[in-house]
């Protein structure tokens, strides 16, 4: 189980990573949710 966690958790940070790339990369796609529009 632990294992699977460790790489769940890495799979997240890249995603979020991705997200946070591809939001700074156009901000015009972005939902009005996010917390750089406001």
């Amino acid at each position: 189980m632990r294992p699977l966690e460790r790489s769940l958790e890495k799979l997240d940070d890249v995603r979020r990573k991705k997200l946070s790339e591809m939001i700074s990369g156009s901000e015009d796609a972005v939902p009005g949710g996010s917390s750089t529009g406001l």
